[in-house]
């Protein structure tokens, strides 16, 4: 099998919030609780590899994609879906996929060999952008240019929305002197436990259900400003202090895995709608040492689609920086795919690397080629370029993304 079969395959699976049922024949007449509603299980929409997707219908004839996760005792499984619980419910956006409801069953209670998750999210009949982009390719009827920058300017808008989340707020504590989590580190006056109750934390959050997993993963420094300060990242516990004037500041948080696969379109075929939260992130971190380096890259590698990941990623360095324009990374990559039907590294013969060329050379390189009879105009190779910048300290963030498009277009 190839690697773009590969590919295919996986955003095939995490393409299920939508509309089409892969098992049809085979209904379900289960009933599943979750919070009081009750669901009929009609259809299996798809699984991965961690999780899948069930199409419910109430008793009103309402229908929902349930995502099941099944994650078992002595794994990261659990924490890693609380914090997906928990960026569901910190973000809102028109153009952010809304949690509807959730649950965590513990088999056989707190100390029991797994737990059950479930996730309710609207269904997307219209599906997502690749099925959008694959209709086009199959019909021969290419996106119109403005349409399509219309779509991507949604996406942008839901980026922008997550890497600049809690800016106001940040810098309001620090002008009035009100604790934020570097304060709180220092005073010792807050734990980890108080300060998700204040709904200010990611792993946080989760701790405010009881789950140690989720406390232990705060402790190692994942998600918040807290831990930020705990380890010693100025990024995250003193940038208000220095006077950070950067736009999307170190409160923001990254997606970390934005395709098209990840992007839904609303009802009305215009509104796109970022989802799947599993790999959301604090946008900013300093690697520290060797051991986090590969930490860091590892998990890049599990989560972040390698088509769309920033160069920067693929060889983590000691003492680097990451920041939210990672993201900006993906949505050239994703531009790219919306326009041509592919990612600009996926085939990474057609940029000239040779039988021996790969996807993380090419991108390192940014090694890529532009389709000579493409039917846009120049304005969406120009934006694409402004994004696949190799150089992550000298890439835009999405703001200015934003702002380059609609000079081009309005």
């Amino acid at each position: 099998m190839s690697l773009n079969s590969l590919y295919s395959i996986l955003d095939d699976l995490t393409s299920t919030l939508c509309m089409r049922p892969l098992f049809a024949g085979q209904k379900s007449r289960q009933r599943l609780t979750i919070n009081n509603t009750e669901y009929r299980i009609v259809d299996r929409l798809g699984e991965g590899g961690f999780s899948h997707v069930l199409l419910g219908e109430t008793p009103q004839k309402t229908h929902y994609a349930i995502k099941k996760m099944v994650c078992h005792r002595g794994t990261d499984a659990l924490a890693m879906a609380r914090r997906e619980i928990a960026a569901y419910g910190k973000f809102k956006h028109p153009n952010i996929i809304r949690m509807v409801d959730h649950s965590i069953i513990h088999d056989g209670g707190e100390d029991g060999e797994r737990a059950t998750v479930y996730m309710v999210f609207p269904l997307y009949r219209q599906g997502t952008l690749l099925d959008a982009v694959r209709h086009s390719q199959d019909t021969g009827r290419p996106l119109d240019e403005d349409a399509l920058v219309r779509l991507f300017l949604g996406v942008c808008e839901a980026v922008r929305h997550m890497h600049e989340f809690g800016e106001e707020d940040a810098g309001a504590a620090c002008h009035r002197g009100e604790e934020d989590a570097g304060a709180a580190c220092h005073r010792g006056e807050e734990d980890a436990g108080a300060a998700c109750h204040r709904g200010e934390e990611d792993a946080g959050t989760a701790c405010h259900w009881g789950d140690a997993a989720a406390a232990t993963a705060c402790h190692r420094g994942e998600e918040d400003a807290g831990t930020a300060c705990h380890w010693g990242d100025a990024a995250a516990a003193t940038a208000c202090h220095r006077g950070d004037a950067e736009p999307n500041n170190s409160s923001g948080y990254a997606h970390r895995d934005i395709k098209l696969a990840n992007i839904m379109l609303s009802d009305d075929g215009t509104t796109p709608v970022l989802m799947d939260f599993g790999s959301v992130a604090r946008a900013r971190l300093t690697v520290r040492d060797r051991s986090e380096a590969l930490r860091v890259q590892d998990d890049a590698a599990e989560q972040c689609s390698m088509p769309y990941r920033a160069p920067e990623l693929f060889d983590v360095q000691r003492g680097c920086s990451l920041d939210e324009r990672t993201d900006v990374w993906s949505l050239g990559c994703l531009l790219f795919a919306l326009a041509w039907g592919h990612t600009p590294f996926e085939h990474p013969l057609a940029g000239g690397g040779g039988p021996g060329a790969s996807i993380a050379l090419a991108a390192i390189n940014a090694n890529y080629a532009v389709p000579r009879d493409s039917i846009y105009s120049g304005r969406i190779a120009r934006l694409v370029a402004f994004m696949l910048e190799p150089d992550a300290a000298k890439r835009p963030f999405v703001r200015d993304v934003a702002e380059l498009a609609r000079k081009l277009y309005h």
